[in-house]
Order: C-alpha cells, then structure tokens, then sequence
C-alpha cells in the first residue's frame, strides 16, 4: 500500500517546538485551521529563528494523523489540533522521492534565507 499525501504544507517552527517534534516528544500541532488541513496531508516543518528572523536549514516532515476541529474543547475557533506521525518509507522508490523533497526545500529555504537578509539590507 502506498502512502497517499493530498497536500504538502509548509510551515515556520520555533526551535523549541521543532526539537519537541524531531525527539518524539510533541506528536501534535496547534495551528490556525487557514489551509484546510487533512488527514494525509504532509507538514515540513521548517525550524524558524525568531530573534535572527531567518531559518536555520533543519527541516522534518510529519503525516497529518487526525485532526481535531476549533470550537470544542477548549480550541479556539478557527483552530486545529493536529496529530502527527513520521510518514512512512515502504520503497527504496519512496526513499528517493523523499530524499529529493528534501534536496528541494533546503534550496528553497536557503534561497528565503538569501531575501530576507537580502531585503533588510536595502531597507538599512
């Protein structure tokens, strides 16, 4: 059986959060529900320097498990709780595709990384 992701979202991570999901420790994430989320869809989590204003070039990758909806419980309308899990690697054909997402979003961040120092010093 292949894993089938609907969407791909990429999100900031502050540090402490991101090293909470890497180590095991935070399975979920709380975010406003403003991309429709579901079940399957890929997170890459970008972790994201506040005081630098910059990301660093870590970068992991989570399954939407479950998602539970704002307005109960105690979540705030307009929100999500997320349940997290590692996406799954069945073939060395999955390996390769992953491993080329990866190769991607590090230019990717590198490139943002690049414009936002880029566009401070104009406005400096």
């Amino acid at each position: 059986m292949t894993e089938v992701t609907q969407q791909t979202h990429r999100l900031k991570t502050w540090p402490e959060y991101f090293n909470a999901v890497v180590d095991g420790t935070k399975t979920f994430e709380v975010r406003k529900n403003d991309r429709n989320y579901q079940i399957g869809d890929m997170l890459v989590l970008k972790e994201f320097d506040p005081q630098k204003q910059t990301f660093t070039l870590r970068i992991t990758y989570r399954v939407i498990c479950y998602v539970l909806p704002g307005g109960q419980f105690g979540i705030e309308t307009g929100y999500c709780v997320l349940g997290l899990r590692e996406p799954e690697l069945r073939s060395l054909r999955m390996v390769d595709e992953f491993n080329q997402l990866r190769e991607s979003e590090l230019e990717k961040t590198k490139l943002e990384n690049w414009n936002a120092s880029w566009s401070q010093g104009v406005r400096a």
